[in-house]
């Protein structure tokens, strides 16, 4: 934004007035209360650019620039793009996010996924064909040999699509797995859907993984659900997930999705969580407490769509590392990933700078998803629009709202660009890729290929293809090959073929090779699950290996294998490692999981005749409430802030009547609370969910946390949803006049 001093509005002056004062974890600066010194909506930096003016807006490390590979009208609000085995771009388009800040419209099944094609090899799109139409805000995009997989908002269903004539459009549509609805604020739902290279699919919230087989995908549960908007996968295998509405960024990064969500301290470096925008438009969801005094975002808010680049056309020193959007900020943060110690770390190799990798001043850049390209270099999905947030945080009267609606930021809607990111020092790869056609013998060739793109979708249509007479081959390779990444994509080959065996699993741990032996431990571990328990005499010996992380995977396994039995083991490990700093704290982490379950276990078992509604609402808990409530309900802590007060030992939550409770859980919360505010700024109504999803979380509220009450059934639910069908989200006042009980719990708690 513009340096001048410019005049404000009224409503601006009174919105900004309200600053914070207190020290912020993880800021440079004290923050004051705000002056009046800030931008009004002549300012011409909130015009809205073109592609080209957009890019020269751009501030991006030395080397590095942009180019476009399509804009609007050609995409019109992407959100995601993947690629199939020719190279054809899928993206899909929610065509009816946000069109308004009251979000009219945004139900309607109106949005589309397009395939656009570079027709002459200029790198830039010049075909577009609709190739799904009418559809409800697209999140999900799976390309499946010469079929497509979407899924849609408020549903888990997945349908695969075809084009069977050849025009570019599905005319076919065939519903591949049963999810069924899918209730909540559409920010909070699944979205992702890769193939991992275990053979996995893998989308986001989701507490299951997914396989595909027999023309049919299949879920497997996993311990946790993860990450937000957008899914990635590195080199060997482990899923990357971020976090908006906790604003942490990227979580649970220790250990893959089955082994449970695990988190350590120290995990982001210095001041990993603040961001350095350039841009000073205070339109954060977070209010003036996310904002510097020159109106930069002071922390992580809106990330998402992750990417690990994999590709082989930008310099070595980004290959490897993790890449995310802050599209609040105007941003992209580049991620350096350091687990030499067992322990994955995170930093910003430009915080000594206050950088960022790409950061620009154009008020519309939106970036929100990434994804490495067959061409081998990295690309960015930008929405370019002037909303970003969902409208539960854009209603009048909202902070949000109030900077939307003065500086006329709900006017640029139908946008989109898809960019690309180069080096001055390499070339992107123009061969066009073609391996729908190949074989599985000639797609064994691409397994060694530099640009992960290409490895894992060798593997991908390998495994599709199911064609065994490829096995001597792929066997050669995980025992001969020089090349490492090849050889755990042939392993994994033969894992999704059906035909890994103990031979080639102990040759492997013979070899000695360490990431090798990571990944002979993973396959084999669906084999020890089925009682093949010879396994882990061949991995015994890795318990005392030298690199952390073969420790590591082997304690991971033995604990998903062997389940409680695996604790007394682990202790021991830990005991033969004394000093190795990383390792201890892992091992103290995985240990400590024991005992944290047996409390949950007794407490169940405390209220036998209630287990299954307490779990359901554990379940229901962690995957959406623990995001601001946290998973201890003591409130998540981010950045210096608490995003949602404490459930903990609480007078309100346990209170005898529980109508108002039902009634904030239906219908959502605003303003402070017993005169303190939270980072979350408002509760979302979960009045989407059925009577019984609602009962559920608020049961196993009222009796964990140290809270002990009454049970919570869905006809109670049923009768306050009747009763309140008309209203708006609560405010603390209000609910102190209309409820008397609820009045006394406040009293009682502020007496305290």
């Amino acid at each position: 934004m513009s340096k001048s001093l410019l005049p404000i509005t009224t409503i601006l002056a009174i919105v900004f007035l309200s600053s914070c004062t207190q020290k912020k974890k993880g800021s440079e600066e004290k923050l004051q209360t705000q002056d009046t010194l800030v931008v009004n909506k002549n300012d011409p930096t909130l015009k809205a650019l073109s592609p080209e003016e957009s890019m020269k807006s751009m501030e991006m490390q030395p080397g590095y620039s942009l180019e476009l590979v399509a804009a609007e009208p050609m995409v019109q609000e992407p959100v995601l793009v993947v690629w199939d085995g020719d190279g054809k771009m899928y993206v899909a388009e929610m065509n009816t996010y946000m069109q308004d800040a009251d979000f009219t419209g945004e139900g309607e099944a109106r949005s589309r996924v397009v395939c656009l094609e570079d027709t002459d090899g200029d790198g830039k799109m010049d075909k577009r064909t609709v190739f799904a139409d009418n559809l409800l805000l697209p999140r999900m995009v799976l390309p499946m040999g010469g079929r497509v997989v979407i899924g849609e908002t408020n549903t888990t269903d997945l349908y695969v699509y075809e084009d069977t004539d050849g025009d570019g459009k599905a005319d076919t549509k065939e519903l591949i797995f049963e999810g069924g609805k899918r209730g909540g604020n559409m920010e909070h739902q699944p979205s992702g859907l890769i193939w991992n290279m275990d053979n996995y699919l893998y989308t986001t919230y989701n507490q299951y993984r997914q396989r595909y087989k027999d023309g049919k995908i299949y879920s497997e549960k996993v311990p946790a659900g993860n990450g937000q908007w957008g899914v990635s996968q590195d080199d060997y295998g482990k899923v990357w997930y971020v976090n908006a509405g906790r604003e942490l960024g990227p979580l649970n990064f220790q250990q893959i999705l089955q082994y449970g969500p695990l988190s350590l301290k120290g995990e982001g470096k210095d001041l990993w969580q603040t961001v350095w925008p350039i841009d000073k438009i205070p339109d954060t969801q977070g209010g003036r407490k996310r904002l510097r005094n020159d109106n930069t975002l002071n922390h992580f808010t809106g990330t998402c769509g992750p990417a690990i680049f994999r590709g082989d056309r930008l310099p070595e020193e980004v290959q490897g590392e993790l890449f995310f959007c802050e599209p609040v900020g105007r941003l992209i943060r580049r991620s350096q990933i350091d687990d030499s110690s067992g322990k994955t770390i995170l930093s910003n190799p430009y915080e000594k700078d206050k950088g960022e990798f790409i950061r620009t001043t154009d008020a519309y850049f939106r970036p929100v998803n990434m994804s490495t390209g067959p061409d081998g270099c990295l690309y960015i999905v930008d929405m370019y629009r002037g909303i970003i947030q969902q409208g539960n945080w854009t209603k009048p009267g909202s902070y949000l709202r109030s900077v939307i609606d003065t500086l006329d930021m709900a006017k640029v809607i139908n946008n989109g660009r898809i960019y690309r990111i180069v080096h001055k020092d390499y070339k992107r790869d123009t061969n066009k890729p073609q391996l729908l056609q190949k074989t599985a013998k000639e797609l064994v060739g691409y397994l060694s290929h530099p640009n992960g793109w290409w490895r894992s979708t060798a593997q991908k249509l390998i495994v599709l293809k199911q064609d065994k007479s490829i096995i001597p081959e792929l066997k050669s390779i995980v025992l001969s090959s020089s090349n490492e990444l090849e050889k755990m994509h042939a392993l994994w080959s033969l894992e999704g073929i059906g035909v890994v065996d103990k031979e080639i699993i102990k040759q492997i741990v013979d070899g000695g090779e360490d990431n090798m032996m990571i990944q002979a431990m993973r396959v084999a571990e669906a084999s020890i699950l089925d009682g093949n328990k010879e396994y882990l005499k061949i991995f015994e010996g890795l318990r005392i290996h030298d690199n952390p992380k073969v420790v590591i995977q082997y304690a991971l396994t033995l604990k998903r294998c062997m389940k409680e039995a695996a604790e007394k083991k682990l202790v021991a490990i830990k005991d033969m490692h004394k000093g190795k700093d990383g390792l201890q704290e892992y091992f103290s982490s995985l240990i400590h999981t024991y005992e944290a379950q047996r409390t949950r276990i007794a407490e169940a078992q405390r209220q036998k005749e209630n287990r299954p509604v307490f779990e359901m609402g554990q379940n229901n808990y962690n995957n959406l409430c623990a995001s601001c409530h946290a998973q201890n309900g003591r409130g998540t802590k981010s950045g210096g802030l608490t995003l949602a007060p404490s459930f903990f030992r609480s007078q309100i939550i346990g209170i005898e009547n529980p109508d108002a409770i039902i009634g904030v859980a239906l219908h959502g919360l605003k303003g402070p609370l017993r005169g303190e505010k939270y980072g979350a700024d408002v509760m979302t109504p979960l009045k989407s969910n059925d009577d019984k999803y609602i009962a559920s979380v608020l049961s196993y509220i009222r009796n964990t946390f140290g809270n002990r009450a009454s049970y919570i059934t869905p006809e109670q639910v049923a009768k306050v949803r009747k009763e309140t069908k008309d209203r708006e989200m609560y405010t603390e006042a209000e609910l102190i006049k209309m409820d008397t009980t609820y009045a006394k719990a406040v009293e009682r708690m502020t007496k305290k």
